[in-house]
Order: structure tokens, then sequence, then C-alpha cells
């Protein structure tokens, strides 16, 4: 390609987006000429967009390498690299001072986002945030199968400080073993064959104007990688599908190290191993409402079982017994409730849901004093008749209960 032919790119200063997306047979002649070729098509530094799709080369083109993608596009606000089989680094892309979108898709010999074994960290182990803010306009991040990715700086373990990123997903990443420090994020997920999470802002009726935070996750070893000094604090988590934990107690620390102090609400979704709650739930004392579903071995108690839990106080059940005010339990194989919710004395609401077993009340409901709400519904209709007023066998039990739901 001649002088002209170089030049054509960057002589076109109004176009404002460019897309390279490359399908060629793969030779080695083919890679040659892919990198000489997209070396000569350096675009105009006005350019606000830019994908490179199904590039095959071991190195960026000779504009995107190191600190020069900064240099001759200053303004990039959208940056897309995705499917490049062999590509082993990617540029700085750090100084990049007006991206405010960022996706690398499917590099599965990129070991590290930022190349910096040729640099001098800084004091704070972050090589080249105090030459230039680090990604001072960054709102969206997404990062997708990176299989060898072990984390941003080649030459610095710590994470990086995302001051604007608002969203961040991170998807089939298994060897990443930190995540951005994000103080503003509102919504992130982490996904791969062995982690689970997502954390997002939710809206809340209720108080408008604060800022409420959901976590999900289906294994909650997954927290771990949280950076607890700047990720916000979920007020409602979600546990579904985790198909490892058997008792909360296995990761006791998530609930020790506050993390998970401002958690209000939680729910347990179909997690079949898991035997108790003890060893972390007594550590969120501002809990209010707990919701436990298709959970066979935490709410399948048997009589001895239940026996046993009695003598020891209910745990962990007493531990909510002055906060929690809202319950819901629902299991189709469930044919007694727990006798630790007898201690719940400030329960306002008791949900069972779907409970075909359970075919009658426990004699110790009248204890529920502050109870105002029993919902029973889709139950056994054993249970429904027994329930009944005023002939039924288990109104006795329940007659002090403003409202009563059976369905």
């Amino acid at each position: 390609m001649g002088g002209a032919g170089e030049a054509y790119l960057s002589r076109k200063q109004q176009l404002s987006g460019i897309g390279f997306d490359i399908e060629f047979a793969e030779t080695c002649l083919r890679l040659d000429f892919e990198e000489d070729l997209l070396g000569k098509l350096c675009p105009h530094s006005n350019l606000k967009l830019l994908m490179l799709k199904g590039y095959n080369c071991v190195r960026m083109p000779s504009w995107g390498i190191g600190d020069k993608l900064c240099t001759f596009l200053p303004n990039l606000f959208y940056l897309q690299i995705s499917n490049c089989q062999r590509l082993q680094s990617l540029p700085r892309l750090g100084k990049l001072c007006r991206l405010k979108t960022l996706y690398v898709d499917n590099l599965p010999n990129v070991e590290y986002m930022e190349d910096t074994a040729d640099l001098a960290s800084n004091s704070a182990g972050s090589p080249g945030v105090n030459e230039l803010p680090f990604f001072p306009c960054l709102e969206t991040l997404k990062v997708e199968d990176l299989p060898k990715l072990k984390r941003w700086w080649s030459g610095s373990p710590s994470s990086p400080l995302f001051s604007h990123l608002r969203r961040f997903e991170m998807l089939q990443c298994p060897e990443m073993t930190s995540i951005p420090v994000c103080p503003v994020i509102e919504h992130m997920v982490i996904r791969d064959n062995k982690r689970s999470l997502e954390l997002r802002l939710i809206d809340d009726v209720s108080s408008p104007s604060s800022q409420k935070w959901e976590l999900t996750t289906a294994n909650l070893g997954s927290l771990k990688l949280m950076p607890l000094e700047y990720t916000q604090l979920p007020t409602r988590m979600i546990i579904i599908e985790d198909k490892e934990v058997e008792s909360l107690s296995q990761v006791r620390e998530l609930f020790q190290n506050g993390f998970l102090s401002n958690v209000t609400a939680i729910s347990v979704f179909r997690c079949p191993k898991i035997k108790s709650l003890f060893g972390g739930i007594e550590h969120l004392s501002a809990l209010t409402r707990l919701s436990i579903q298709y959970c066979l071995n935490l709410l399948s108690v048997k009589k001895a079982e239940a026996d046993e839990e009695k003598e020891k106080g209910g745990i962990p059940w007493q531990y909510l017994s002055r906060t929690l005010c809202s319950l819901t339990l629902s299991d189709d194989a469930m044919e007694n409730l727990s006798e630790g919710v007898q201690y719940l004395t400030s329960l306002k609401t008791l949900e069972l849901l779907c409970c075909k077993q359970l075919k009658t009340l426990p004699k110790w409901m009248p204890k529920l004093t502050s109870l105002e709400c029993l919902a029973i519904k889709h139950c056994s209709d054993q249970l429904k008749e027994r329930c009944y007023q005023p002939a039924g066998e288990d109104w006795r039990l329940i007659h002090h209960i403003p409202k009563v739901v059976l369905l």
C-alpha cells in the first residue's frame, strides 16, 4: 500500500466510528499482511468509536501498541476488541480519558488487561495511575471469555480503582483473582464455572431518596472477591441454587467482616445441600425479612430434630427475635414448622407457600403475639381446613392474628 493509501483513514476527519471485522484464511502470509495492513490504516484522532474483531496477530497494530492508542486516538468513547484468537497483549487503555464504554471478548491468550512490566510502579502499587487519571470517564466495562486473564496489571497484584464505573460484567474469566474497586457501581456481574454473583442498584418505593443494593449469588465463596473498602454494601441478598454450601458457617467470615452488615432481607432459594443458617445469619443485626424456599435439608425438620432444636433454644432463630418482621417458608416436603420460629416474637408476617406435606400448625403459634398476617397459600387441603374460622381445629391457635389468608 502506497503513501496515499496509508493516509486514507487519517484524512477522514469527519469519520466518527470504524469497525474492523477480519475474516481471512489462516496462513502465515495472511498474518503478516494483516498486521501490516492495519498498521497502515491508523484512523484520524477525532475517532470516537472503534471495533476490532477477528484480528489474529499476536500484537496490536502499530498504532495500538502500549501507550500509542491513547496518543493516536485520544477521543475514543467506545472501544470493542473481540474474537482475537492469537492476541497476547492489549494497549494501555487506562489513559483513554474520554472512554465511556470498554468491551473485550474472546481473547484466549490475554493474561493481563495492561502490560506494565516495563513501567515503574507508583507508591500505591498501581502502575501509571499517578501520571494521568485512570479511566476518568469509563462507565461501562465488560470482560468476557478471557480464560487466561489473571489480573489487570502484569506488574502489580493490586485492584484498579474505577472512579466513574457504573456497570461491570466479568464473564467466563475463571483465573481472575480480583475485581475492580468501584465506589459508584450500579450493576456488577461476575459469572464463570466456579463463581456467580451479581450486585445491582434497585428501586425502593418505600424509600425513594435512599439507594438500595441487591446481591445475588449462586456461590457464596464468590463473595471473597469483593473489595470491601470501596464496594457498595448490599441491603438485599439472594442465594440461589448454590449447590455446594451446606452451612453458612463455611463462609462465616463473609458475615463477620461487615460486608453484609446492611442486609435487611435474605432469600435462600433451591440450595439442595444447605442444612444450617447458623454461623452466618446471627451476625445480620439489621435483618428484617427472610425467605427460604425449596431447601429440602433446611426446612424438612423431623420430630427428633425439632426436639433437639428446642433444647438448643431455637438456634439460629433466637438471634433474630428482635429484628425479623417477615418470614416466608416454601417446600413441598416440609412436614413441620421449625421449633425455632416460636422465638420470633417480633414477627409480623408469616407466609407458608406450597407446603403440601404440612398438615397442621404447631401448638406454640399463640406465642407469636406480634403476628399481623398469616398467609397459607397452595398448601395441603388438610391444613387449610384446620385453619378455617371458626370450626377448624387449628383456628384456636391463630384466632389472635388480625389477617389470615387461605388460598
